[in-house]
C-alpha cells in the first residue's frame, strides 16, 4: 500500500503501510533471541518497531521495554510513554477505560477467543476419530 496522508505530524506526509508479516516472519525472531539475553544478564532494553501505519487503524507498534528495579534509564521510560501514546505497560495493566487500551483488549480477546475455537474444533474431530 503507497497512499499518502496529508497532514501528519508537521504537516509531514505519512505513507500507509503494512509490514507485520515482515515483522513477524523476520524481526520477531530476532527480537525473541534478544529478549533472552537481556533477561539473562539483566540488561535494560528499548526497541519499538511500526510495522504498519493503516486507515483503519493508524500506526501499529511492537515495543518492548525491559528494566530491573535498579535499572531503569529514564530516556527508556519516556521513549515507552510516547510511542505507547501516553501508555506505559504499567498503565495498559491498570487502565479500565481509555480508548487506546480498550482497543488492544478488545484485539487481544478476539486472538483469544479464535484460539478457543481452534482448539475445541481440534478436540471434537479427536473424540469422533475411531479409537484403536
Amino acid at each position: 500500500m503507497t497512499e499518502k496522508i496529508e497532514g501528519g505530524a508537521r504537516g509531514q506526509t505519512e505513507e500507509l503501510f503494512d509490514l507485520e508479516a515482515v515483522y513477524d516472519s523476520e524481526i520477531a525472531p530476532l527480537m525473541t533471541q534478544i529478549i533472552a539475553i537481556c533477561k539473562k544478564h539483566s540488561m535494560p532494553m528499548f526497541a519499538s518497531f511500526a510495522f504498519a501505519n493503516t486507515e483503519e487503524e493508524g500506526w501499529n507498534y511492537c515495543t518492548t521495554y525491559l528494566h530491573t528495579d535498579g535499572r531503569r534509564p529514564r530516556s527508556f521510560a519516556v521513549a515507552s510513554r510516547e510511542v505507547c501514546g501516553g501508555h506505559g505497560a504499567r498503565h495498559w495493566y491498570e487502565c479500565k477505560g481509555c480508548p487506546l487500551c480498550q482497543s488492544l483488549r478488545e484485539r487481544i480477546k478476539a486472538e483469544d477467543q479464535r484460539a478457543v475455537a481452534l482448539v475445541n474444533a481440534f478436540v471434537e474431530v479427536v473424540a469422533k476419530r475411531p479409537k484403536g
